[in-house]
């Protein structure tokens, strides 16, 4: 999820030349689709008594690692919206069938008082593995991206590129605009190619993620029983009780 939003504006910031503020609403269909996902995943959860962590999880999981793998395919082409579009909107449709069964498959499958703990370790857990994500995504979109901007413009020396990350290239995206196109085009290209990278880095570790899904357990919730009655209450209790109701 992280690397998906983080992502998918610098291919609308460099390719269609859009700022920062209107790449950003492209990552919509991601939301969209997660939204989407998260509320049939949720309706149907629990169907005729019985619950689907384990199924939703699995369908999730599974739809990630095609979404990413179609990311991989996204096209140089600025006209294909529909292709860009729907690729992200399946991500974040996986991304909704199984973030909160995984989390209900933890909190089902431990005591009542150990619940905060579980909830509290599995969202770190997905804020580190984003991190992590996130680092991996910037070391491959920056290695490949340094790699197509020496190509392009030989004049710059190796040492003129050392210190720079990937925001400082993406402060070229305006230049690119300018260039004539037999500069411009092999940089977008480099540009694509190097987000492609980034978004099939993401597969083995979805598919990981799909295989690992298949050993939860459908474990029901935790039943919260009802109030004891009040014949069942201690004597000193029931007083205390009645005393408090007179008054």
């Amino acid at each position: 999820m992280y690397g998906t939003i983080m992502f998918t504006p610098v291919y609308y910031m460099f390719v269609l030349g859009e700022g920062p503020l209107a790449s950003a609403k492209h990552i919509m269909w991601v939301v969209l689709g997660g939204c989407l996902g998260s509320i049939v995943a949720g309706l149907l959860v629990n169907v005729r008594s019985r619950v689907y962590y384990r199924e939703w999880a699995v369908l999730g999981t599974a739809v990630m690692t095609v979404g990413y793998g179609l990311l991989y395919l996204w096209p140089v082409d600025p006209q294909a919206t529909r292709k860009h579009n729907g690729y992200q909107a399946l991500v974040g449709l996986g991304l909704g069938f199984c973030m909160q069964q995984v989390l209900l498959a933890g909190q089902a499958g431990l005591p009542v008082d150990e619940i905060s703990t579980v909830t509290t370790l599995i969202d770190y857990a997905r804020t580190l593995g984003g991190m992590i994500g996130l680092v991996i995504g910037q070391v491959i979109l920056k290695e490949k991206m340094f790699e197509t901007v020496r190509n392009s413009f030989g004049v710059l020396a190796p040492s003129q590129l050392e210190g720079q990350d990937v925001v400082d290239l993406e402060a070229m995206a305006p230049m690119l605009g300018v260039l004539p196109q037999s500069m411009a085009q092999p940089v977008y290209d480099g540009i694509v190619r190097a987000l492609n990278l980034v978004f099939v880095a993401d597969v083995p570790f979805a598919a990981l993620a799909c295989i690992m899904c298949l050993f939860l357990a459908n474990i029901p919730l935790h039943i919260i029983l009802p109030a004891r009655r009040f014949e069942e209450i201690p004597d000193s209790l029931r007083k205390l009780h009645r005393n408090a109701g007179s008054a």
